[in-house]
């Protein structure tokens, strides 16, 4: 299993509507923070956290997830991206996090870079694509279509497909 998680998009819409706030950087704070306290109650140990949004007072979490150290944890993030992505924005994007991993210590950590639209209904420009993005920094491909989820078939058809080869 991998967790996925992300801020919610459009936030007014996954938020605002509920009376949230829509600020993003408060919302990565929460998430940051309830991402901390779910790794402490994964432990299976008894567990106490005041954080500013998140407090758990003597919790034990069992059973305790069968993947360890922990449950993969994926985060995305789309603000600013294009919604068809390139290999040089891709490699733009996979520096700038590697220089921002390594800035904070983590540049050790295992980290996968995902990104998503639709392919090319052609397989062997799917695989082109995909092996650029690959060599870019890019390690995992979603075939996505957020924009109008009501005329998803394209997207459907291309998954049944399979991936892309050469």
């Amino acid at each position: 299993m991998i967790l996925g998680v992300g801020l919610g998009a459009p936030v007014e819409d996954e938020f605002g509507t509920f009376g949230e706030t829509t600020d993003l950087k408060e919302i990565a704070a929460c998430l940051d923070e309830g991402l901390e306290a779910l790794n402490l109650l994964w432990s299976g140990k008894p567990v106490r956290y005041h954080g500013a949004h998140v407090v758990i007072d003597d919790v034990t979490f069992l059973p305790t997830p069968v993947q360890r150290p922990r449950v993969p944890i994926m985060r995305s993030g789309a603000e600013g991206l294009p919604p068809q992505p390139d290999a040089a924005t891709v490699a733009e994007i996979s520096a700038f996090l590697r220089d921002c991993r390594a800035e904070a210590g983590l540049d050790s950590e295992p980290f996968d870079l995902l990104m998503c639209a639709m392919s090319p209904a052609n397989r062997r420009a799917a695989a082109d694509l995909a092996g650029s993005l690959a060599q870019a920094g890019a390690t995992w491909w979603a075939e996505c279509k957020w924009d109008d989820l009501e005329s998803a078939d394209p997207m459907f058809r291309r998954v049944d497909q399979g991936p892309p080869r050469p």
